[in-house]
């Protein structure tokens, strides 16, 4: 409530929109696309560096699912334009629109599935470099999510989620012990 406060000046109106999602398919489509010269000096005055660290904290510690945008968005932090601004602005009013949502971790499904960990995990080829998700799940909600590009560049799709997986099973092991 006090990053909407703190950045009413840019959102569209006075109230934040509702959103769905942090970051819809258009929307990674239109920040992907090249930055020139002129779209940087128009958006110099805009606080994007600002914006996008009050936007991290909650998604590494309460809102989990924007993960990925502030993966997308962080790419931008030394030239971005003001498209990415707007779609960074977007992410601000979903966190918004629901903080009041949270996870319910529920342990009486049975003694066969309590407290048994499971991991998800996929990944998309693309170049320089492949970005890839995963996400550790303890009674039916998550305790761990992690989007981030690969540190290799992976040459077949087989071979991206492959990673992807061998970084899941880390993290899956890393809560065992």
């Amino acid at each position: 409530m006090k990053a909407v406060e703190r950045f009413k000046d840019f959102l569209p109106s006075d109230d934040p929109k509702q959103r769905l999602v942090p970051l819809s398919p258009a929307d990674e489509r239109l920040i992907l696309l090249p930055i020139s010269e002129e779209e940087e000096a128009e958006a110099s005055h805009l606080p994007y560096p600002n914006l996008i660290g009050v936007c991290q904290y909650p998604s590494a510690y309460t809102r989990l699912e924007m993960r990925y945008a502030m993966s997308i968005l962080s790419r931008f932090r030394t030239k971005w334009g003001k498209k990415q601004f707007e779609v960074l602005v977007k992410a601000l009013e979903y966190g918004y629109a629901t903080r009041a949502m949270g996870l319910k971790y529920d342990g009486s499904q049975g003694d066969d599935k309590t407290n048994v960990l499971e991991g998800f995990a996929d990944s998309s080829i693309s170049l320089p470099r492949s970005q890839g998700c995963r996400y550790v799940i303890l009674n039916n909600a998550a305790i761990s999510f992690t989007s981030k590009r690969h540190t290799k560049t992976n040459d077949s799709t087989a071979t991206a989620e492959l990673t992807q997986q061998y970084l899941c099973v880390c993290d899956v092991k890393g809560y065992r012990i």
